[in-house]
């Protein structure tokens, strides 16, 4: 993608870095995009706030949707599609006997609507993020890959997940009474 380094997409995201958008944000805010990049949730307050309101998040996902079309980003995907698959079958062989969830659920007292672990193999950082809506709760752990071992990313060993599984959605549980 270096061809799009100057792209628009990319201009107007580093304008929003300087302004506050950034670690957390940019993976959070497409949580709340649908696959054609538009709006399909009401953005948080803090995220509005990051991004500099709502018409910069609708600008965003319009810019999205453009350096995707631009650069072929579907294209792109469908030719890593047998890498992403195996990433994804590698990590769920980890969890095969993973109870975390109902412990969690347990230790707070407090069911939320869904779980849900986004690997990322870009990203460097892991987050937290929740959205609500209509009184329910979707969690998310946004997890970075550790590293690499034979070209394929890795996540760390089970009990670096549990502990990243813990953190990253105990937020959900405790953040708001902070």
């Amino acid at each position: 993608f270096e061809d799009f380094r100057e792209h628009e997409a990319v201009m107007f995201v580093k304008e929003l870095t300087k302004q506050g958008f950034s670690y957390d944000a940019p993976p959070t805010a497409m949580l709340y995009f649908n696959a054609d990049f538009e709006l399909d949730k009401e953005f948080s307050d803090y995220l509005l706030r990051r991004i500099g309101g709502k018409e910069n998040a609708v600008e965003f996902g319009r810019l999205m949707k453009k350096f995707a079309d631009d650069a072929g980003i579907e294209e792109f995907l469908e030719s890593q599609n047998e890498f992403y698959a195996q990433t994804v079958n590698d990590f769920a062989e980890q969890l095969n006997e993973f109870q975390e969830i109902q412990t969690i659920e347990d230790f707070f007292g407090k069911k939320q609507n869904s779980y849900n672990i986004v690997l990322s193999v870009l990203n460097a950082g892991n987050y937290g993020p929740s959205i609500t809506m209509n009184g329910k709760t979707d969690i998310y752990n946004i997890m970075s890959a550790k590293g690499t071992k034979g070209g394929k990313p890795t996540f760390g060993k089970i009990e670096d997940v549990r502990y990243l599984v813990w953190h990253e959605f105990g937020h959900s549980f405790v953040n708001h009474l902070t």
